[in-house]
């Protein structure tokens, strides 16, 4: 682990002479490798997306582990939003603050929370998980009111951990510290 942090800014190119900024013509996977620094860049997380979880609930998880399990081209990463680099990222992305009651997916530069980042999540796992994408044609904010209510009672339902669960060294390379 290198002593860089995680979340820069990348430099803007000015011409000489010109006050005008050139415009980034980068993908939007360079965009966000940049902007989550050299640390993601060597892990050769690049074409990764990134889903910030809950790491003390249960069921959340249960959903990475759900994840880990139908994903064998390794394209999701995890980070605990009880990380630094999980707070970065909620800070990075404008997230207001939600609470443990969310989990987000970073995917090609796009910030996607709650029911939205589930089906995201769905349209990459194997099998026919992709079907679920369909309540998309449902109301975001519907979707999100049963998502809510879910929330915040999962620990409830479920239980919670006192800490932030380890990886095993199976995955521990799918995980941002």
């Amino acid at each position: 682990m290198s002593a860089t942090p995680l979340l820069t800014r990348a430099p803007v190119a000015v011409i000489v002479g010109d006050t005008r900024r050139k415009p980034d013509r980068r993908s939007p996977d360079m965009m966000l490798r940049d902007r989550l620094g050299c640390e993601i860049g060597i892990r050769g997380m690049d074409d990764r997306y990134i889903v910030v979880f809950d790491g003390v609930c249960n069921f959340c998880n249960g959903v990475v582990n759900f994840i880990i399990r139908r994903d064998p081209n390794a394209l999701f990463s995890f980070t605990p939003m009880q990380s630094e680099s999980g707070k970065r990222l909620i800070e990075e992305h404008h997230v207001p603050m939600l609470g443990g009651d969310t989990f987000l997916l970073i995917k090609n530069g796009h910030c996607f929370d709650r029911t939205d980042a589930a089906l995201e999540i769905c349209r990459d796992l194997t099998g026919f998980w992709f079907l679920f994408r369909t309540f998309k044609i449902l109301p975001r904010s519907f979707r999100d009111f049963f998502y809510n209510l879910f929330a915040r009672n999962r620990y409830k339902l479920f239980g919670k951990y006192e800490e932030c669960m380890i990886p095993s060294p199976e995955v521990r390379d799918r995980f941002i510290e």
